[in-house]
């Protein structure tokens, strides 16, 4: 049996998996990073009796887990089984670690309407929190009469693909009868700044965005900075965490934009499996360290006390820190890793 603090779960080119796995080794924290991917497929089973999580015929109790899905390994690919395999490999885990009231995890008690973002945009609103003019339509005469000559833009209703100018939409859209085969949500077209508020057990962790293009995940030329959380106004703040509080996120990430003529900052959504790497490179891994610290040390006495001494590492979490293949549990090249730094 092996008892670990943190157990990491993610694709194995998500760069999130490794820059969490990195934290976790450089404060001390005994973990254990569960890969999978194209050419990684370890070999796991769970035992809904006896609860046992077993990783290439070792057991595993973690302390704490940290599961994420994998979007990353299948490319640019679509192929049904490819996606089917990201989402069996999250189903698996989370069965696993979130049905385990012994393992520690975030949005265990997470609402299932923070999967539909509308609604979340209603809720929103409800605790305060300004929003975009928003429609949700796959009806062409009604999106161009709504549009008028505002600027507007669109992005998808379900998933994380880019938005883009509603023109875009129009323009590459493949209309039968005037309907398209899925809805969008329509919004205005808000400036920037842009902002990312992390929500990490009951912390909030603000980041300023500023981008020449719609969406700043395709800009490689965005500046991305940390900002004092009370930079932004204590609405903003108040609202968000009463609304993660109403769904039960403990961990997430809630986006925001400009109104360019009142300055009003409103809110865009709140995804409750974030990427984290570039937000993380910019607050110098502070990102990270909250989130293992949250997760994997219990209580705010053990972790300052941890603080205090320098992230101490006993001698037995060292050599699983450092030694990824050491001889009692070394499962490197089985997709299942002690917490060295990846790539």
């Amino acid at each position: 049996m092996y008892t670990t603090d943190l157990l990491i779960v993610g694709g194995v080119k998500d760069p999130n998996i490794g820059i969490l796995a990195s934290a976790a080794h450089h404060m001390g924290c005994a973990a254990v990073t569960l890969v999978f991917g194209d050419d990684v497929e370890p070999a796991v089973s769970w035992d809904l009796e006896d609860e046992q999580l077993r990783v290439d015929g070792r057991l595993i109790v973690p302390r704490a887990a940290f599961v994420r899905q994998d979007v990353f390994s299948f490319g640019d690919s679509m192929q049904p089984e490819r996606l089917d395999k990201g989402l069996a490999w999250h189903a698996a885990i989370t069965g696993a670690c979130f049905s385990n009231d012994r393992t520690n995890v975030f949005n265990r008690a997470m609402d299932w309407r923070t999967a539909s973002k509308p609604i979340m945009l209603k809720l929103a609103r409800s605790h305060g929190l300004p929003v975009p003019e928003t429609i949700v339509s796959n009806c062409e005469e009604a999106i161009t009469e709504w549009h008028g000559q505002s600027p507007r833009i669109a992005k998808p209703v379900a998933g994380g693909a880019y938005c883009c100018e509603l023109e875009e939409l129009l323009s590459d859209t493949l209309w039968e009868g005037g309907v398209a085969p899925a809805p969008a949500i329509i919004q205005d077209r808000l400036d920037y700044p842009e902002y990312r508020v992390y929500i990490i057990g009951d912390r909030l962790l603000g980041f300023e965005v500023i981008s020449e293009v719609v969406d700043y995940r395709i800009d490689r030329q965005c500046r991305i900075k940390p900002i004092p959380i009370e930079d932004l106004p204590v609405t903003l703040r108040d609202g968000l965490s009463s609304l993660a509080r109403e769904v039960g996120i403990d961990f997430g990430a809630a986006d925001f934009k400009t109104r360019s003529e009142t300055g009003e900052i409103c809110f865009l959504e709140l995804n409750n499996q974030p990427m984290f790497a570039a937000h993380d490179l910019a607050s110098d891994g502070e990102l990270s360290r909250l989130i293992v610290e949250t997760l994997a040390i219990t209580g705010p006495e053990r972790a300052a006390d941890r603080r205090a001494m320098g992230n101490p590492i006993h001698e037995h979490e060292k050599r699983q820190a450092l030694n990824p293949n050491v001889a009692d549990h070394g499962w490197g090249t089985m997709g299942c890793q002690t917490s060295a730094p990846m790539g």
